[in-house]
C-alpha cells in the first residue's frame, strides 16, 4: 500500500470541448506533449486505464460514451495523481452533456471531508448520502471548468475503506442550469450509470489486466516519466524502472524499501525490498520461518531468482523470492493479495531490481 499516495490537482482554468481534454496540464501543452484522442466506447465491459476497474458501459442510443485517462508524477514531492474520465455526448449533435471522473488511492488530504473540501466551488453544500447501497460523503455546487465549458453544476462523492483507500466519483452536470438545487443534483447523480458501475466494480474488486502507459487514450501530464531512475534509500540501491506498461513509485517503509504500482491502481501490488550483505538467500529465508504461510509460493520466478515460502506480515500475504547478487542477497516480498500466485507481469520490475547498482 502506498501511503504517500495520490494528490489532488486543481484543473480550474484549463479549456476544452470535452472533459477528457481538460486532462492536459497547461505546462504539458506548452511543452508540445501530444494529447490523446478519447476512445469511443461500445456497450459492454470496459477496462478503465488508470484504476484498472472493469465496468459495464450501458446501451444508450441517445448517448455516446468516450473514455480517456491521465496520470502524473511529481518527482520533487514523490507523489502521484491519476483519473479515469468517461464523457457523455448527445449522439445526434456530438454535444457534451455530462462528465464522470473515477479516482482511487491514498490521498494526502486525509479523510473524505478534507479531500472534498479541497475543491473550490461556488454555492457549495455538503451532505451524507446513501447511494447504490453504500454510504458516501457528498459535496456539490458550481465548479468552474474554464474555457468553453465554464461553470457547471457538480457533485463529488467520496468513501474510504478500512485500509485508508478512498474512492472518488465526480459528476459534472454540463447540460443542467446553474440554478439546479441540491436535491435535484443528487437525484441525477444517483441515476448516473457510469458512476454506479464504477462503484459496483470497486466494491466487488472487478478489475482487468491493464497496461496503463500503453493505452492510446492515456495522457501523461507533467515531467515525471514512468520509465526513470530511482533510488531505494534504505537498501541504498539505484535502479532503472522498466517500460512495462505500469507506473511505479518508490518510498521508504518502516524497515524496508517499498515499490508500489500506482497505475493501474487496482488490484494492489507492492514490492518490499531488502538487501542482506554477507548473508545468503537461504539465510534470509530461514530468518522468516516463524512467519511462513506454506503452499502459497509464486508459481514461477524469473531466471536467477530463488522462491521461498510465503509469509504473513501484518495480515498481508507476501510471496518471497531472493537473488544472489554481487552486492548481497536481494530479497523481495511481493504483496498482491491472498490468492494470486502468478508473478509473471512483475518480471520486468524484478529484472530491473536484479540489475540495480549500489548508491554511493
Amino acid at each position: 500500500m502506498c501511503e504517500s499516495g495520490h494528490i489532488m490537482i486543481d484543473l480550474k482554468g484549463i479549456a476544452g470541448r470535452s472533459l477528457a481534454i481538460l486532462l492536459a496540464m497547461a505546462a504539458v501543452a506548452a511543452a508540445g506533449a501530444a494529447q490523446a484522442e478519447p476512445l469511443r466506447l461500445k456497450p459492454g465491459p470496459t477496462a478503465l486505464p488508470t484504476s484498472g476497474l472493469l465496468i459495464d458501459i450501458p446501451a444508450r442510443p441517445d448517448i455516446t460514451f468516450t473514455l480517456t485517462g491521465g496520470w502524473s508524477i511529481d518527482t520533487a514531492r514523490n507523489t502521484f495523481e491519476s483519473r479515469d474520465v468517461v464523457d457523455e455526448l448527445r449522439t445526434q449533435t456530438d454535444t457534451l452533456v455530462a462528465g464522470n471522473w473515477v479516482m482511487t488511492g491514498f490521498f494526502d488530504a486525509g479523510d473524505c471531508r478534507k479531500i472534498l473540501a479541497m475543491q473550490s466551488m461556488d454555492n457549495p453544500w455538503a451532505q451524507d448520502a446513501q447511494l447504490w447501497g453504500a454510504d458516501w460523503k457528498a459535496r456539490g455546487g458550481v465548479y468552474d471548468l474554464g474555457g468553453s465549458i465554464g461553470r457547471v453544476p457538480t457533485v463529488m462523492l467520496c468513501r474510504t475503506d478500512l485500509y485508508g483507500r478512498s474512492l472518488l466519483l465526480y459528476r459534472y452536470l454540463i447540460d443542467q442550469p446553474l440554478t439546479l438545487d441540491q436535491r435535484s443534483m443528487m437525484k441525477l447523480v444517483e441515476a448516473a450509470d457510469v458512476l454506479q458501475q464504477a462503484w459496483k466494480s470497486y466494491r466487488d474488486m472487478r478489475t482487468a489486466d491493464v497496461l496503463t502507459t500503453r493505452r492510446p487514450e492515456i495522457n501523461r501530464r507533467g515531467d515525471g516519466m514512468a520509465q526513470r531512475r530511482v533510488n531505494l534509500n534504505i537498501a541504498r540501491l539505484s535502479l532503472q524502472l522498466p517500460d512495462d506498461g505500469y507506473v511505479w513509485l518508490e518510498r521508504e517503509g518502516d524497515n524496508f524499501d517499498m515499490i508500489d504500482r500506482l497505475a493501474p491502481s487496482l488490484p494492489d501490488v507492492s514490492l518490499e525490498v531488502a538487501l542482506g550483505t554477507q548473508v545468503t538467500c537461504q539465510d534470509m529465508f530461514s530468518a522468516l520461518k516463524d512467519q511462513q504461510r506454506p503452499n502459497h509460493k509464486p508459481a514461477a520466478a524469473p531466471p536467477g531468482w530463488l522462491i521461498g515460502e510465503s509469509v504473513m506480515i501484518d495480515g498481508e500475504t507476501e510471496r518471497v523470492i531472493c537473488r544472489e547478487t554481487s552486492l548481497g542477497a536481494l530479497m523481495v516480498g511481493i504483496i498482491q493479495g491472498p490468492k494470486r500466485t502468478d508473478i509473471t507481469p512483475l518480471y520486468p520490475i524484478l529484472n530491473a531490481l536484479a540489475l540495480s547498482s549500489k548508491v554511493p
